[in-house]
């Protein structure tokens, strides 16, 4: 959501403002006398700010999916050698025991 401020004058300090409103790129603050063309262009600016944050909304979630599946991936090929230790080391060990008469 971006949100605009129209004020004729501000009581309260920058800093004020951000503890209070916070995510201060969300919102901008238009002071008055302003312009006709100063409205105009926030009007113009803010949905292309928001798609342009939505795109890359997407595509970091994309990318967390892809590199969930990955690493899914990754874990599961490096069990199947551990799998297979496993199974040798208690076949050495059979082997030993019969070996030794036990």
């Amino acid at each position: 959501m971006q949100i605009v401020i129209c004020t004729a004058y501000s009581d309260h300090s920058w800093e004020d403002m951000l503890s209070r409103l916070r995510h201060s790129h969300q919102w901008l603050i238009l002071k008055k006398p302003f312009d006709n063309i100063e409205v105009l262009q926030l009007a113009s600016a803010l949905p292309e700010k928001w798609r342009v944050a939505e795109v890359a909304r997407r595509r970091v979630q994309d990318l967390e999916t892809r590199v969930e599946l990955s690493t899914d991936a990754l874990q599961r090929s490096n069990a199947r050698p551990a799998d297979a230790n496993e199974r040798l080391a208690l076949q050495t060990e059979q082997r030993r025991q019969k070996g030794s008469g036990g």
